[in-house]
């Protein structure tokens, strides 16, 4: 056998080029999904004028069973290290079976991710308007760039969410104060 005389490494990568470029796999299809009507979505995301914590309308997230939406798509943040990033909004939940929580990713010019979720601040049940505060603190080299924020709904329930703020802070804490 030659195989002792050929680096590890290159060896993975030729049988993996072997594997996928095998004709004698078959596959059997399992289902499929028509992307001509919403019957299969079991997650609605709509706007609602009717509940809402500032008159203005709210972000309604309904879901039948586990669910990750993303609700906000913040760019050009430019939080660097030695800051504090502040996502603030206003919740309110209905029917939460499990859990549900709202999650924090932030890409950073390196093309890396870093998530703040906002577990200890967990809906269930029913609630009116509240607000959480997620922080991100930047204590490496590197800047934060972008922002996407989710409601995750663990189970079925429905979570509305209302003024969305983005902020930053001078100094790595996880209390927040607002300078005026």
């Amino acid at each position: 056998m030659i195989t002792s005389a050929i680096p590890h490494s290159l060896l993975r990568h030729l049988v993996s080029v072997l594997v996928l470029t095998s004709t004698s796999i078959s596959a059997v299809e399992l289902g499929s999904f028509p992307c001509n009507d919403l019957s299969q979505v079991k997650t609605l995301v709509t706007v609602d004028k009717s509940v809402t914590a500032d008159g203005n309308g709210s972000l309604k997230v309904a879901a039948a069973q586990n669910a990750v939406i993303t609700i906000a798509d913040q760019k050009n943040l430019r939080v660097e290290k030695g800051e504090t990033l502040w996502c603030i909004l206003k919740v309110k939940c209905e029917g939460v079976s499990q859990r549900a929580f709202l999650e924090m990713w932030c890409e950073v010019a390196e093309g890396k991710r870093a998530f703040s979720k906002g577990l200890n601040q967990a809906m269930q049940g029913s609630a009116e308007w509240y607000e959480i505060r997620l922080p991100m603190m930047v204590n490496d080299d590197f800047t934060v760039n972008r922002a996407l924020v989710n409601v995750v709904i663990e189970g079925s329930g429905t979570v509305w969410v209302d003024q969305i703020t983005f902020q930053k802070a001078k100094g790595l804490s996880a209390a927040y104060t607002l300078d005026h």
